[in-house]
């Protein structure tokens, strides 16, 4: 698996470049597209569908986590933060 995800980072953006369709590299899809590909899932009309729910999921387990240590994701402290050892508020 590693050998067909390594070789498609190596070969495709040689080939991608030459028909004037991609700048970089593949992104993190490829390999995901071969790990899918590898243990079944061969409807590549759901890959894109995956993608998009996995990265959803992604992005709102992080907000869940930013909340729940009392930060928003932009950085801004809106909410007091509580000391894990005392549970005292911190300003």
């Amino acid at each position: 698996m590693f050998t067909i995800v390594d070789k498609v980072f190596r070969i495709v953006p040689d080939v991608l470049r030459e028909q004037g369709k991609a700048k970089s590299v593949p992104n993190v899809d490829a390999g995901s597209g071969a790990l899918l590909y590898h243990f079944g899932m061969k409807e590549f009309s759901y890959y894109t569908v995956l993608f998009s729910v996995s990265r959803a999921m992604g992005m709102c387990s992080q907000l869940i986590v930013n909340r729940a240590i009392a930060l928003l994701s932009n950085g801004r402290n809106r909410y007091h933060q509580v000391d894990q050892e005392t549970g005292a508020q911190q300003a």
